[in-house]
């Protein structure tokens, strides 16, 4: 960009001209030439110098190389030479084997035995005799078991309805005895209002008294259930005779094979 010293006026014109007008309208005027940098010398090269080491530099080095040559030299003479046989690691250890192992003494029961006679045994060599467990009798309710139970309760209805509680038995062949126990227990307001009775495997039903009037029944009964077989469902009837407004339930109840 050069600027006209007769209008002012800017003109955008390349540096590379050399000679050039004024663009302005009316104007014409030659405008200057444009400054250039002068050029700049080139820097004088100078001629590269090697570093040469000193002779006095080199002695120290020379020494050190003398001395590992001739450690070199050392270990493999000796490495040439020939050796004594190694000693194995027991025989390093047999002075220190009587210090540190003692064997103990072996009991053999009697010190007094005679030649070609087995010792006598010490009695903390003896083992004694293991107790016997006794069988233990199979749980009520359970095969080969005389004694069945039923502890579930049942409510009693007051005047009308019945409770009936069941034991099942299994796993006893052949019919039940003629002194069958059967123990019931009622908790009841009044027990002469009710009527009980046993009922066998098959339907057959044997009457239960209840006594003289009361709170509560605990009783056992004897029955000659002989005719009924002993596998199968037993069931406990019980019915309150009188609605007076007393109510109760069975509690449990057994039945007992001789």
């Amino acid at each position: 960009m050069r600027t006209c010293p007769s209008c002012g006026y800017v003109n955008e014109l390349g540096d590379a001209a050399d000679v050039s007008y004024c663009l302005s309208p009316g104007c014409g005027a030659l405008l200057p030439a444009p400054e250039r940098e002068p050029a700049r010398p080139q820097a004088e090269l100078k001629p590269s110098v090697e570093p040469r080491i000193p002779a006095r530099a080199l002695t120290p080095i020379l020494g050190v190389g003398v001395v590992a040559l001739a450690a070199v030299t050392i270990l493999v003479a000796a490495n040439n030479s020939p050796r004594p046989p190694a000693q194995t690691l027991p025989s390093l250890f047999e002075p220190m084997v009587p210090a540190l192992v003692t064997p103990s003494p072996v009991d053999t029961g009697s010190a007094s035995a005679a030649p070609g006679q087995r010792p006598t045994p010490s009695p903390s060599a003896t083992k004694s005799p293991r107790p016997r467990i006794s069988p233990v009798p199979p749980p009520a309710g359970q095969p080969n078991s005389g004694m069945w139970q039923s502890s579930d309760d049942v409510m009693i209805p007051d005047g009308a309805g019945e409770a009936n509680s069941m034991i099942t038995v299994f796993g006893k062949p052949g019919n039940a005895p003629t002194n069958l126990l059967v123990s019931v227990h009622i908790k009841h307001k009044a027990r002469g209002d009710l009527a009980i009775d046993l009922i066998g495997p098959t339907g057959a039903k044997f009457s239960l008294p209840v006594g003289e009037p009361g709170t509560d029944l605990n009783k056992t009964y004897t029955v000659d259930a002989s005719s009924q077989p002993c596998n199968g469902t037993w069931r406990l009837r019980v019915r309150d005779v009188n609605a007076e407004g007393s109510v109760g339930y069975v509690d449990k109840w057994t039945i007992e094979f001789s």
